[in-house]
């Protein structure tokens, strides 16, 4: 009989162990995100400095209680701690809701940091309390250090100004000092930038390729933040075999560790120069010094000729004065690229060939123009006569323009077709042909010597056509002078030679503008980083000369703000070498500066060039791989910009970190006829969640899109996605991910594609499982196509495949109908191939495949009870489309479920199928008539696809077990949110016993009615037990002929008993309560009945029945009837 009682407890104690739940620590400091820049330098001291270098949120969970927070912040390599504080080490924290931790803040922990090697790192952060125990998870993210080399800055290699290529100097130019200039690297390093000139001498058979890779140095000389240099010494005595008189020269810009600040060898290009020291062969000339050894014997008179150099021939206009030794007088010259000159000589000598070999002839200058001259200073000696000034150079070309003393520019190499009918008198116009303004120079003195023939020359270049509007009130401002000496000249022309005409000074004009505010503008000579404007004739350029533009632009401070705070203007320098106006390069460096009254819209520093030349190119322009012979030959015109940065104003800024502000800008960018090359990006476009990538929430951080003649050939960007399982109201449920845009075929110009690579960096809450945690790994993938007619929708079909795991990490899943009341889920599983596909073509359609699952431990449990999965198979639910789910379904796992007791040697468990139901919905908008759904309609992107747990459904556990002894049949119910009874489960069970041949059945209800809708209070608590056993033939005999075949208890709590209606005595005999009805009621503080089944015996036909006794007690003390 005790053991029949013992049973029956069992079962009772069974049904009460259903009701204990399984509970896991939460974690006490949540880390929220942590991010990290891909790339960071060598030296951890300058991390505190970088914008958005490390940024960690934290968030400690409320009402957690923690003896003390510690953070530990850690680098490793190759899993291996390279450097980082230790627990003990760390300073106390406080906080009680979210804390932000700046990079400069987390580069305190690491200060015992030094340098780090080039290589692959991870940066790992955790939480500790007092006792070193970890009360958060650890996260790591990879970051790279490059090498030094890999990192630099581009910039812009400098470039030589002077000695011009190809320079040829007279000895005279030698006795004193050489300056060599260059202009500097681009844009302007904040670092010092020492500038290396080297000067090579070749040997005979050598080119200068060959001279700088076996030859020595001759000059080495280093200098600092300057653009020039000056070499003495240069020439020591004349060039003997092997040595030539020919050198070249270049000079290489340098960092403070003295190795290039550039990429590659940041050199300017190898240029050249001569030294004559052959005193009889003049530079560039074909006249070889005459000899002063004998006199001519000729007697000179009106029309006797005298030879000059370079078959220059001089005839007398008047008989001179004097001896030949010392011949004074007046004559002509004929130059037949000008005509015929009237000249001048005093005390010149004449040998015995006729040729002058001491002294010079001079040009005749108008005598109503007064200006300095060689004849002047020279043989007169005066030296009252003012220096050139700009003014004067202004009158006297003022002057040669409205006398009309001017001719027009002929090739070199013929004579002119209409000379003049009277020799010509110096200052003489020589402009080219087509009336180009800006070509007009003035001859004011010629001088022919024994050996060259030079001349003095002034500029006065109007600037009118710089701007091209009448209208504009700069149009027609003044001209900017220029003036030139000893400019050697050939009969030919002015092929052949080398020289420059330099600006005066500074020229300096201001306008005033609407604003009030000056605009000005200056042209520059030549000085420290001004290669000055002037006109340059070279022996290398195919043109009568070129010219030299410097001219600063100071710009109303009412239009751009610079950055620097030490400047008041934001100041432009436009410098270029010009050989036509329309054929020259133009280069300027815009400094960083600011839009004013537009809350932060400006540019960073930047070097634009525009090449309008076709004989050379930008010397630092590189054109990319299959860009055309042709189009990056000399004949290249178009724009190039080196590099480029906007920053877009703050108020479009999406970012809560103020550091991040849009930029957009472009790195060695052509744009041409063929349209644009090079590669755009920007970053920091729009933060999270407010980027829609087909339909996901995302931020896109950064994109890049290159260009090849305007046809798209890549393009990437980078950020935070939401994957279809999660919600995008929280940052910690978005994933990193990397995407590369694949642009259409030819033949499906409107298809775009999306490949996206996944970089897990936290486990993410999935929305759609219960605020589940998915683990993801890095084989996951993501694809999007996306496609866009005029006139239509976007078309969309995302295809997403994740492998990883799925836990909840505190033992509860999500209960959407009353969050604050979480289901009990003890569940980790991994899967493989989860599928998702979202499509928009015909009409939005979503699918799941749940892919393949695998079941190791830990031990799965719901509601406190372990259950084994055996199969798992995807749920697809009934919907429409009125509440805009696009999907309902989920997954079920089939699974064994043990409802006995765990410490119990009897094992009693039964088959249940537990649903995880989710949906999707499209329906981030308000549908506000016709017109917000036809707006959806047609572009698509109005919508997100939308996560939305719809609960856990579990089925009933139908026990039937068949074990030796015994038999157990039966069924357990769970039910939640039960309008009368609130959230339990209920279950019956009978066992049977082989070789005793009895029956026991047992019954149990445990709920709470808080969770019953609409419930506003506390709710209460409510249970019922009961078990019967039927015992054997002939049972227990107590008196003659009469038996007790069995014996049923019950209890019961807060619980209202209600007998069944009609009386049944099958039923009244098969449990306990005799299919009373129980229902949830405060009242009632404890009820009970005790059951006794008896029979006669050994016919229990002959009478059979119950007795039974009741009784309820209320929570007054007193008893219901």
């Amino acid at each position: 009989m005790r053991k029949y009682q013992n049973f029956a407890l069992l079962l009772c104690s069974l049904f009460v162990g259903l009701h204990s739940f399984a509970q896991q620590p939460l974690n006490q400091i949540n880390i929220l995100s942590f991010s990290v820049k891909n790339k960071l330098p060598a030296d951890v001291s300058t991390w505190s400095t970088i914008p958005g270098g490390m940024i960690l949120t934290a968030q400690r969970i409320p009402q957690s209680a923690i003896q003390g927070i510690k953070l530990v912040v850690q680098i490793k390599q190759a899993g291996a701690k390279i450097c980082g504080n230790p627990v003990d080490a760390s300073p106390m924290l406080d906080f009680n809701a979210v804390k932000t931790f700046t990079g400069a803040e987390l580069s305190g922990y690491i200060s015992n940091c030094n340098s780090l090697k080039p290589g692959n790192y991870t940066i790992c952060v955790q939480f500790f309390n007092l006792d070193r125990y970890p009360i958060s998870k650890e996260l790591c993210k990879e970051f790279v250090v490059e090498d030094a080399v890999q990192v630099q800055q581009s910039y812009t290699p400098p470039q030589n100004i002077n000695p011009g290529n190809g320079k040829v100097f007279k000895l005279e130019e030698l006795k004193g000092p050489v300056t060599f200039r260059w202009m500097p690297v681009i844009p302007k390093p904040k670092e010092p930038v020492t500038y290396r000139l080297k000067i090579w001498q070749l040997m005979q058979g050598q080119n200068g390729t060959q001279a700088i890779n076996s030859n020595t140095p001759v000059i080495e000389k280093d200098v600092t933040n300057i653009t020039q240099a000056v070499v003495t010494n240069l020439y020591t005595g004349p060039c003997k075999p092997p040595y030539l008189c020919d050198f070249v020269w270049t000079v290489q810009a340098l960092n403070k560790d003295g190795k290039p600040i550039c990429n590659g060898e940041c050199k300017s290009e190898l240029w050249s120069f001569k030294i004559n020291d052959t005193i009889a062969v003049p530079p560039n000339l074909r006249t070889a010094a005459p000899s002063c050894t004998t006199t001519s014997t000729t007697v000179f008179t009106t029309g006797s000729s005298v030879f000059l150099s370079d078959g220059f021939v001089m005839k007398l206009t008047e008989n001179p004065t004097g001896d030949n030794t010392k011949l004074t007088g007046k004559g002509t010259v004929d130059v037949k690229w000008i005509g015929v000159l009237n000249v001048q000589f005093d005390s010149i000598q004449i040998n015995g060939d006729d040729k002058l070999c001491t002294g010079a002839v001079y040009t005749i200058s108008d005598s109503k123009q007064e200006y300095p001259t060689q004849w002047a200073i020279n043989v007169l000696n005066n030296t009252g006569i003012p220096d050139w000034t700009t003014n004067k150079i202004k009158s006297l070309a003022a002057g040669i323009d409205s006398n009309k003393i001017t001719k027009p520019l002929i090739e070199a190499a013929n004579n002119i077709t209409t000379p003049a009918s009277l020799p010509l008198n110096m200052p003489l116009g020589y402009f080219q042909s087509g009336g180009d303004a800006f070509g007009a120079l003035g001859f004011t003195e010629m001088v022919f010597r024994p050996t060259t023939a030079e001349f003095e020359v002034i500029a006065s270049l109007k600037t009118t056509k710089v701007f091209k509007e009448p209208t504009d009130p700069l149009y027609g401002t003044d001209a900017i002078s220029l003036q030139g000496k000893g400019i050697l000249f050939t009969d030919t022309g002015l092929k052949g030679i080398n020289g420059e005409i330099k600006l005066v000074d500074h020229v300096i004009f201001n306008y005033a503008t609407v604003d009030a505010a000056n605009f000005k503008i200056t042209f520059n000579k030549e000085d420290t980083g001004h290669i000055g404007n002037a006109v340059i004739f070279s022996d290398t350029a195919s043109a009568f000369w070129t010219y030299k533009l410097d001219v600063n632009v100071e710009l109303p401070d009412k239009w751009l703000t610079p950055v620097d705070e030490n400047k008041t203007n934001v100041d432009l320098n436009f410098q270029a070498q010009i050989i036509k106006w329309d054929n020259f390069i133009l280069q300027t460096t815009i400094p960083a500066c600011t839009i004013p009254n537009t809350n932060g819209l400006g540019f960073d520093s930047t070097t634009i060039v525009y090449d309008h030349s076709n004989i050379l190119n930008y010397s630092a322009m590189e054109f990319p791989e299959n860009y055309g012979t042709q189009e990056s030959s000399e004949m290249f015109s178009g724009f190039f910009i080196p590099s480029f940065t906007m920053t877009l104003p703050d108020g479009l800024r999406s970012y809560a970190d103020t550091t991040k502000q849009i930029h957009v800008g472009a790195e060695n960018l052509i744009i041409n006829k063929d349209g644009i090359t090079g590669k755009i990006f920007a970053h920091n476009v729009l933060s999270y969640p407010f980027a829609n990538v087909g339909n996901l929430a995302a931020s896109i951080d950064t994109v890049e899109v290159e260009l090849f003649k305007k046809v798209l050939t890549q393009a990437r960007m980078n950020g935070m996605i939401t994957l279809t399982l999660s919600s995008k109201d929280d940052v910690a449920s978005s994933i990193s991910y990397n995407a590369l845009f694949i642009p259409a075929s030819a033949s499906e110009d409107t298809t775009r594609s999306l490949t996206f690579t996944l970089i897990p960096n936290q486990d993410i809450e999935s929305k759609f499982f219960g605020k589940g945690k998915l683990q993801i790994d890095q084989t996951s993938n993501l694809s999007l196509l996306l496609k866009k007619k005029k006139g239509e929708k976007r078309e969309i079909k995302l295809d997403v495949e994740l492998n990883g795991r799925i836990y909840y990490p505190t033992g509860k899943i999500a209960n959407p109908v009353n969050p604050s009341k979480p289901f009990d889920l003890n569940l980790d599983c991994k899967f493989e191939q989860m599928k998702m596909n979202y499509d928009n073509v015909a009409t939005e359609k979503f699918t799941f495949k749940p892919g393949n699952w695998s079941f190791a431990s830990p031990q799965k449990k719901l509601a406190g009870f372990a259950f084994t999965i055996s199969d798992v198979k995807p749920i697809i639910g009934a919907f429409t489309l009125n509440g805009q789910y696009l999907f309902k379904g989920g997954i079920e796992f089939v699974a064994k479920i043990n409802i006995g007791s765990e410490s119990s040697k009897i094992a009693i468990a039964g088959d249940v199928k537990i649903q995880l139901l989710g949906g999707i919905k499209s329906s981030n908008y308000t549908v506000v008539g016709g017109d917000t759904v036809g707006s959806k309609i047609s572009h698509g992107f109005l919508s997100n696809l939308k996560p939305e747990f719809l609960g856990v459904r579990v089925s009933n556990v139908n026990v039937d077990v068949h074990m030796a002894a015994a038999e157990i049949k039966g069924s357990v119910a769970f039910y939640k949110e039960d309008a009368i009874y609130g959230t339990g489960f209920k279950g019956d069970l009978q066992a049977k016993f082989k070789t005793l041949n009895t029956t026991i059945s047992a019954g149990a209800i445990f709920g709470n009615t808080k969770t019953i809708p609409g419930n506003v209070g506390p709710g209460f608590k409510y249970w019922m037990v009961q078990a019967q056993v039927v015992l054997p033939p002939p049972g227990i005999v107590f008196m003659s002929g009469v038996a007790f075949r069995g014996f049923g208890a019950g209890v019961y709590s807060r619980m209202k008993m209600t007998p069944p209606t009609t009386f049944n005595p099958t039923i009244a005999n098969s449990t306990t309560f005799g299919g009373a009805v129980f229902t949830p009621d405060n009242t009632v503080a404890i009820g009970f009945k005790v059951k006794a089944l008896i029979a006669t015996t050994p016919k229990e036909e002959t009478f059979n029945g119950s007795v039974a006794l009741s009784g309820e007690f209320n929570t007054n003390g007193g008893m219901n009837f």
